[in-house]
C-alpha cells in the first residue's frame, strides 16, 4: 500500500507546473549588438569583446504561441543559479549570451557574483519546458548553430541589400528568418523552432526537457513583425569610447502635459512587504491611462518615449533604477516580474493592461492599433503628429537614430 502511494505521488509531479511547454514554438532572437549600442547605453557598448564586434549573439529563447503571445506562467522568476551557470560554462555565456545591461562587466555571468540580479540575469521563462541549466545550454547551442553570414560581417559600416541578408540565411543555413530593423539599420534576426516531446518514460517534469527541435518558417502573425522593408539595410559598427557616453536622463526639459489622475500616495516604505509593493503597482497602473516603467540608459525605453511623443501622448513614468523614491525601483521591478511573468524593459501599460515591451508597442503601431488604444485610455485624442513615415533609403552613412536626447526627456511624468 505504501509503495502504491509513493508511486501515485511521483506521478502527480508531472503536472506540478501549469502550462509546462504549452507554447506553439520556441522563438530565438539573434542580435546585432552594434545597432543596439548606438546610444552607448551600457558599459558593454563602449568595451565590446572582439567576438561581439563581428558576430550575432543571442538575446534568448522565448516560448511563444502562433500569435506572438506567451502562455501564462505563474512560476516565480529567479536569478540563474550558480550551478546552472557552471553547467553552461561562463565563457560560453559571455560570448554567446552576453548581458549588455550588466552593472559590472568583469563579473558578467560570474557564479559567485555579489549582485546576481545585475551580473547574471533572471530565468524569465520557467514554464517553457526547459529547466534553467538546460535553458542556458540551449541558448548557447542555438547561437552557435546560427552563423553570422559574411554579407553582414564583411559589410560593417555599409548598406547592403536586405534581400541578400535573407538569402544568406536561407541558402547557407536553410533558415527562414524574420528581420528586425531600426530606422533602416539591421538589428535582429528572429527564428521559430518546433519543440521536442518528452520520452514516454519521462513521466515527471523534473525529468523532461522540452527543447527547440528544428527551425521552421514562422507563422503569419510573427512574420508580420518583420521591419526590414527597405531595399537596403545599414550594418552598424561599434564606436567604442574610453568611457561610456552619458545618456539622456528621464527628467523632462519642458513641462509635460498633465495627466488627469494623481500619482498614488499610499506608497510603501523601501523593502517593505512585496504584497504592499504589488498593491502600489496595481494602483499606479490603474490611476494612469498609460505607464512606462523603464531605466536610465535603456535604449528601448527611449524609443518607446519617442514613439509616444509623435502621438502627443501623455504617460506616467517610474524608473526601476530609482533608489530614492518609495517604493524602490527594484522593488517595483520585481513586482512587475511577478505580475506580468516577463522580464522586460520597458514595461508598458495602456488602459491598465500590460502591453509588453517596445517590440510589442511597435507591433501595435505597425498594425494601426496603437492610436485606438491610446485614445481609449485617454492618453491622447487624435495624434498631434502624423505617424512616422517608413525609413528613407540609407545612402552612404547610417540614418539618424530613431530618437535624440530631447525625445528621451520629453513627455515623462514622475
Amino acid at each position: 500500500m505504501k509503495l502504491l502511494i509513493l508511486m501515485l505521488a511521483g506521478g502527480a509531479l508531472a503536472a506540478d507546473i501549469v502550462n509546462w511547454g504549452a507554447q506553439d514554438y520556441w522563438v530565438h532572437t539573434s542580435t546585432w549588438t552594434p545597432e543596439h549600442c548606438q546610444c552607448f547605453c551600457e558599459r558593454l557598448c563602449s568595451h565590446p569583446t572582439e567576438y561581439l564586434k563581428k558576430n550575432l549573439v543571442s538575446s534568448g529563447l522565448v516560448p511563444r504561441n502562433k500569435d506572438w503571445t506567451i502562455p501564462r506562467c505563474d512560476e516565480p522568476i529567479n536569478v540563474f543559479s550558480p550551478n546552472a551557470i557552471r553547467a553552461a560554462g561562463r565563457a560560453n555565456l559571455v560570448q554567446h549570451f552576453p548581458l549588455t545591461m550588466t552593472r559590472d562587466l568583469e563579473h558578467m555571468w560570474d557564479p559567485a557574483a555579489e549582485d546576481p540580479r545585475m551580473d547574471v540575469g533572471s530565468f524569465g521563462y520557467p514554464c517553457g519546458g526547459l529547466h534553467e541549466a538546460a535553458y542556458l545550454k540551449t541558448v548557447v547551442q542555438v547561437n552557435k548553430y546560427i552563423k553570422t553570414p559574411s554579407v553582414i560581417s564583411a559589410n560593417i559600416g555599409k548598406n547592403v541589400s536586405t534581400q541578400s541578408i535573407r538569402d544568406a540565411f536561407k541558402k547557407e543555413q536553410k533558415l527562414d528568418v524574420v528581420l528586425l530593423c531600426t530606422d533602416g539599420a539591421f538589428a535582429d534576426v528572429v527564428t521559430c523552432w518546433t519543440k521536442s516531446k518528452p520520452f514516454v518514460y519521462q513521466i515527471n517534469q523534473t525529468d523532461q526537457e522540452i527543447a527547440p527541435l528544428a527551425p521552421v518558417k514562422c507563422p503569419p502573425a510573427i512574420r508580420e513583425l518583420d521591419t526590414c522593408t527597405g531595399k537596403t539595410s545599414y550594418i552598424y559598427d561599434f564606436q567604442p569610447t574610453k568611457v561610456p557616453t552619458l545618456v539622456p536622463t528621464d527628467a523632462p526639459t519642458d513641462t509635460p502635459t498633465p495627466t488627469t489622475t494623481p500619482t498614488p500616495t499610499n506608497t510603501p516604505k523601501p523593502t517593505q512587504d512585496p504584497a504592499e509593493v504589488d498593491a502600489w503597482v496595481t494602483k499606479f497602473t490603474k490611476d494612469h491611462g498609460c505607464v512606462i516603467f523603464g531605466e536610465e540608459g535603456c535604449e528601448y525605453c527611449a524609443k518607446a518615449k519617442a514613439l509616444y511623443k509623435t502621438k502627443g501622448a501623455t504617460y506616467a513614468y517610474r524608473g526601476i533604477d530609482d533608489d530614492k523614491s518609495t517604493p524602490l525601483g527594484m522593488d517595483i521591478y520585481y513586482s512587475l516580474v511577478r505580475s506580468t511573468h516577463q522580464d522586460t524593459l520597458p514595461n508598458i501599460w495602456i488602459g491598465n493592461k500590460f502591453i509588453g515591451g517596445y517590440d510589442d508597442l511597435q507591433a501595435l503601431q505597425d498594425k494601426g492599433k496603437l492610436d485606438i488604444l491610446l485614445a481609449a485610455a485617454k492618453c491622447t485624442g487624435k495624434p498631434t503628429t502624423a505617424p512616422p513615415k517608413p525609413p528613407a533609403k540609407p545612402t552612404t552613412k547610417p540614418l539618424a537614430p530613431g530618437y535624440d536626447a530631447e525625445s528621451d526627456e520629453d513627455g515623462a511624468q514622475d
